[in-house]
């Protein structure tokens, strides 16, 4: 609003019958894991699906529509990989992984971790004006360098930031063995969080996850060879 950018934000949810408590609490589904992440699925991308079948009139039909990630090849070797397969050489829109009139563009693809942060605690931006992010994107550096153990100090010059240690994504997230991220935070965060209550969801999250493999409250089934799971 404030640059009377012809932009319209919509801000998507998933249906309250596909939420992460709804299926983990209410239909029983075992805590997500790297072979069955059914929360990326029903929380992020239905709602973007669903929201392009009901607005033909905006993105046609089949849905032409295009969008802009900060994927870089420098994330995780499976990130990597996973963006190597959908390249298309020779352009700057890619292919994308589930809709086929998609293109994906991917304007930092090729930056470091720390091409990020040189970015982000710039005093000014393009030509010449001011970072109007910059004290916000200094707070956002301190939380990360908390996550890495403190091994990477926030300084103004943006050229020596470097917090590559530590990453973050759900707080329930079950898919890494150990939120090491979280852990960090309640050790060497100090007076700037509530440590206790940050101790209380990384206990809950652990619990979760145990709860997962507890052979008792898991459904026999059978997979796709018709081998017996339990």
């Amino acid at each position: 609003r404030d640059r009377e950018l012809p932009v319209e934000v919509v801000e998507l949810v998933p249906d309250v019958s596909q939420t992460f408590w709804v299926n983990l609490i209410g239909r029983g589904y075992p805590t997500p894991i790297r072979d069955f992440r059914w929360c990326t699925d029903r929380m992020k991308v239905r709602p973007g699906m669903e929201f392009l079948k009901q607005n033909p009139e905006i993105f046609g039909e089949p849905p032409i529509v295009h969008f802009l990630l900060g994927t870089r090849f420098d994330e995780s070797i499976s990130r990597q990989r996973t963006m190597q397969t959908h390249t298309k050489l020779g352009t700057d829109i890619h292919n994308h992984g589930i809709i086929p009139t998609a293109g994906v563009i991917r304007p930092i693809e090729n930056w470091t971790t720390d091409d990020v942060w040189d970015y982000l605690l710039r005093d000014e931006w393009g030509a010449g004006g001011l970072n109007p992010f910059q004290n916000i994107n200094q707070k956002l550096a301190i939380m990360y360098r908390d996550a890495a153990s403190g091994e990477c100090p926030v300084i103004h010059d943006p050229t020596k930031q470097t917090c590559a240690g530590s990453r973050f994504g759900c707080w329930t997230c079950t898919v890494v063995e150990v939120d090491s991220s979280l852990r960090e935070m309640i050790d060497t965060g100090g007076s700037r969080y509530d440590s206790e209550k940050l101790t209380l969801l990384a206990d809950f999250r652990d619990r979760l996850k145990e709860e997962r493999n507890i052979t008792k409250n898991r459904v026999q089934g059978r997979n796709r060879r018709g081998t017996i799971l339990v």
